[in-house]
C-alpha cells in the first residue's frame, strides 16, 4: 500500500497544489471565511505535531514546552473557527475580527520562539531551512502584532501569498514526481523489450561449417590395451 502511495504521490500533490491555489482565490474574493480557514490551519498543525513531538523528545523540559505551545495553538484554532458560525452582531465576534490580527501574530511569533528556544535548550542540529522559516515566523508574527488592526481583506492577500508560494513548492514536487514516473515507465518497457529479444534462438553452426571433422565412434573402440600401454610407456 505504502509503495502504491510513493508511486502515484505525484498526482496527489497535483492535485493538492490545484485546490490550494483556487482555496487561495477564494479567500482573495470571499475574506468572511478566512477566520475559519486559519483557525483550522492552526487546529491541523498542532494535532499532526503532537505525538512526534512528545514521542521524540526525552528532556521532560522540552515536552511541556512543546505541549504548552501546541495547546495554545489549538485552542486559537478551536475559537477561531467556532467564533465563525456567530453572528456578524455577537459582541465576542465583533472584538475577534478588530483584534483578530494579535492572535495569528502570537502564534506565528511563538512557534518561532519555541523552535529557537528547544534549540538553545537541546542543543540540536537543524537544516538552515528550519532557520530561516522560523526567522520569517517570528518576524511576521511581530509585525501582525505591532500593527494590530489587520483587516480580513489585508490578510486576504497574505493568504493568497502564502498559497501561491505553497502551490509553487508542490507543483514543482509533483511535477518531478511525474517526471521520474514517466522515466520509470519507459526504462521498464526497454528493459522489457531487451528481455524478449534475448529469448530468441540462435542457430549455431554444425562442426562441418566451422571445419571441425566429425569424430568416429567406433574407430575409438577399435583401440586396443596393447596400444594404450606403448604410448604410456613413451
Amino acid at each position: 500500500m505504502s509503495q502504491a502511495i510513493k508511486k502515484y504521490l505525484w498526482l496527489f500533490e497535483m492535485i493538492g497544489a490545484a485546490l490550494i491555489l483556487s482555496l487561495s482565490i477564494i479567500l482573495l474574493i470571499f475574506n468572511q471565511i478566512i477566520l475559519f480557514v486559519i483557525g483550522v490551519v492552526f487546529l491541523f498543525l498542532s494535532i499532526l505535531r503532537i505525538r512526534p513531538l512528545l514521542k521524540t523528545t526525552d528532556e521532560s523540559k522540552l515536552k511541556l514546552i512543546y505541549l504548552i505551545e501546541v495547546s495554545i495553538e489549538a485552542i486559537c484554532g478551536i475559537v477561531l473557527i467556532i467564533i465563525t458560525f456567530f453572528e456578524n452582531d455577537n459582541v465576542i465576534k465583533k472584538f475577534l475580527l478588530e483584534n483578530f490580527g494579535y492572535i495569528v501574530g502570537s502564534v506565528l511569533y511563538l512557534r518561532g520562539f519555541t523552535h529557537f528556544l528547544t534549540i538553545s535548550i537541546n542543543k540540536e542540529n537543524y537544516p538552515i531551512i528550519y532557520f530561516v522559516i522560523n526567522i520569517v515566523l517570528i518576524t511576521l508574527g511581530t509585525i501582525i502584532i505591532v500593527k494590530g488592526d489587520w483587516t480580513l481583506s489585508t490578510f486576504g492577500w497574505i493568504v493568497f501569498a502564502i498559497g501561491l508560494l505553497t502551490t509553487a513548492f508542490i507543483t514543482y514536487s509533483g511535477y518531478n514526481g511525474y517526471k521520474n514516473y514517466r522515466n520509470l515507465y519507459v526504462s521498464k518497457k526497454v528493459l522489457k523489450n531487451v528481455s524478449i529479444e534475448s529469448e530468441e534462438v540462435i542457430d549455431l553452426p554444425t562442426s562441418n561449417e566451422i571445419g571441425i571433422e566429425e569424430i568416429n565412434i567406433d574407430n575409438v573402440n577399435e583401440i586396443d590395451d596393447n596400444s594404450i600401454e606403448h604410448e604410456i610407456q613413451k
